[in-house]
């Protein structure tokens, strides 16, 4: 004989159940939150391990805070494009014009000057691919290396003989408070945009459904453009920055640079499909922790090509983990 259940016992059952299902969403939202900071020390841990106690000394953190810094203004200036699940692979072409562009500019004008073109360099190249993104349909992935090519090519026209040198007097520009001052204000702006406002919350939306985002409500196509405006704006940035680290201009500016900032991204915990899980703090972990194992692997010994190698299979591994295979169709 089956013992009764009354109605009271029932609802205290499903509040139980539904206790217990909120508690287990709880504790994957911080797992996951606290996973990229876990990452974080578990490779200065290894490194510092592995480098005898050199890593953490301070005229190394000095350089590594110079290898990362431009790569964390341009991560997290990606992390709206990337939140809506797209990608931009133009900025590597765009920090190099910029940077050509910036020195050409500073020699003539000045510095302020020389910001200003590489902003609006960054801004019109952003407005350019969002626009063309949104209006013909073409899929971000070859817009923006099309788009790289583009900037690269012009890049080598305008660096004729290989290179242009900076004016002598900016090089004082180059120092580590300016680097931690810069990436602390773009580190306010945009967890302020992306936490705080609209911009963000339609990113994560987008990324997580850009039909039922378009049915909510959310301007879709102008979120869109404006996300690769922001990420562009920040570009240009990393073009003026480039510039002052380099001293000077190069038809090697901003290689491999695109590359750097996708890579910090997804180690960082950033997911390639966006959406909710997005958080723009993936781009400031993820660079540290690119530049500690680059530095790591040039205390080890390894040269530049060896460091591509692996920097590619992490890579390989970060996106094949956080890769949501669920919602993506293989033709075979």
């Amino acid at each position: 004989m089956k013992a009764s259940v009354t109605p009271v016992a029932e609802t205290e059952i499903a509040d139980s159940k539904k206790n217990k299902l909120r508690t287990g969403i709880e504790w994957k939202a911080i797992a996951r939150y606290l996973s990229s900071f876990l990452g974080l020390l578990i490779i200065v841990v290894i490194f510092q391990i592995a480098s005898e106690g050199n890593l953490l000394q301070v005229r190394n953190m000095r350089l590594l805070v110079n290898q990362s810094f431009i790569v964390m203004c341009g991560a997290m200036g990606a992390s709206f494009v990337l939140a809506q699940g797209n990608l931009d692979l133009s900025l590597g072409g765009l920090v190099g014009i910029t940077s050509t562009l910036g020195v050409i500019t500073a020699k003539a004008y000045g510095p302020v000057a020389a910001l200003a073109v590489c902003l609006l360099i960054g801004l019109c190249s952003g407005l350019l691919v969002g626009s063309v993104h949104v209006l013909f349909k073409v899929p971000a992935i070859i817009l923006t290396i099309c788009m790289m090519f583009a900037l690269r090519g012009i890049t080598w026209i305008l660096n004729k003989d290989g290179s242009i040198s900076m004016p002598a007097a900016l090089a004082k520009l180059d120092t580590l408070n300016n680097k931690l001052i810069v990436v602390g204000i773009v580190f306010v702006i945009i967890f302020i945009l992306f936490e705080y406002t609209k911009i963000g919350k339609y990113s994560t939306a987008i990324g997580a459904n850009a039909t039922a985002a378009r049915q909510s409500g959310v301007p879709v196509s102008q979120m869109k453009i404006l996300a690769y405006v922001i990420s562009g704006f920040f570009g240009g940035l990393c073009g003026f920055l480039s510039m002052i680290r380099a001293a000077s201009s190069s038809t090697n500016s901003g290689a491999m640079f695109e590359i750097n900032v996708l890579t910090a991204l997804v180690i960082g915990g950033m997911s390639l499909n966006g959406g909710a899980g997005a958080k723009m703090k993936a781009g400031l972990i993820g660079a540290l922790m690119l530049a500690i194992i680059q530095n790591g692997l040039i205390i080890w010994g390894l040269n530049d090509k060896w460091q591509q190698a692996v920097q590619g299979a992490i890579l390989i591994a970060a996106v094949a983990i956080s890769y949501d295979r669920k919602n993506v169709v293989v033709i075979d």
